[in-house]
């Protein structure tokens, strides 16, 4: 999952969600090898991007494309674009530049920023969190990120403090 995270601060859209589809296969193959009735599989991220879809692109086109022609300046533009990170561009002569003309096909383009930054924020909405296994009813709903360190303690049976191995907590 790191991978995603690294291309995402370097505005690489196409690296990030390739990774992201490695870790799906990933996952994949953990729940293969695993057993539900007694292996807890949790899946979440730290914080999420500062990538955002962006305008009307076409039904069934790929995501990494283009979105359709500005209506003030007759440029295209992707659907992908970061909101911040080293992917701004300067204009010339007030003319910022066409995505068409930069190779955004190539898997490490460095798709474009709203302010420049030597690498992208992070953003601040919730992320989700997927559960399969014991206690993942913990898992449910919304929570602010420092429950879930203590549900996982709880559940593993790890640490000090309440746990699910507690002879008072099995009633």
């Amino acid at each position: 999952g790191a991978l995603i995270d690294k291309a995402n601060h370097d505005n690489e859209a196409s690296s990030a969600l390739e990774e992201a589809v490695e870790f799906d296969k990933a996952v994949a193959a953990a729940v293969e090898m695993t057993d539900e009735s007694d292996t807890l599989i949790i899946v979440t991220a730290d914080h999420s991007q500062p990538m955002t879809i962006n305008g009307y692109p076409a039904l069934h086109s790929d995501i990494r494309g283009v979105a359709g022609v500005s209506d003030v300046d007759d440029i295209p533009y992707l659907a992908l674009i970061y909101t911040s990170g080293p992917g701004y561009r300067e204009q010339t002569d007030g003319v910022r530049p066409d995505p068409t003309e930069e190779g955004y096909e190539d898997p490490h383009y460095v798709f474009a920023a709203a302010v420049p930054r030597e690498a992208s924020t992070h953003n601040g909405e919730d992320v989700i969190l997927y559960a399969r296994g014991p206690h993942a009813h913990l898992f449910t709903g919304n929570h602010e990120n420092a429950y879930i360190t203590h549900a996982i303690r709880y559940a593993a049976c790890v640490g000090d403090g309440l746990s699910f191995c507690d002879e008072k907590v099995k009633v």
